[in-house]
């Protein structure tokens, strides 16, 4: 994120299956699924270049939610945006 100047304000993460839990028959899977929430700040086109750099990154992951607000305008020129992402990332057990 830095790279392409935007700032990172946090990001958290969970473990557990993002599937449903009423599923009576528990079957392993050969693969741990974790799901990433990062939040961002900073103009639109940095924040594309980001995505692009985590398209193209040989981590497999999966963008399962975005969500994108105006950011805190301290100048009149500041046109930065807040961008909540969150992805799933794969990796073998």
């Amino acid at each position: 994120a830095a790279r392409n100047g935007i700032k990172m304000n946090g990001f958290s993460t969970n473990d557990s299956p993002t599937e449903s839990r009423d599923v009576e028959v528990v079957q392993e899977k050969p693969y741990k699924a974790v799901t990433v929430s990062i939040k961002l700040t900073g103009q639109y086109d940095q924040f594309i270049k980001f995505l692009k750099e985590l398209e193209s990154s040989l981590q497999l992951i999966d963008v399962s939610s975005l969500s994108i607000a105006s950011g805190k305008i301290e100048k009149a020129t500041d046109n930065n945006l807040d961008y909540t992402l969150e992805i799933n990332t794969y990796s073998l057990k």
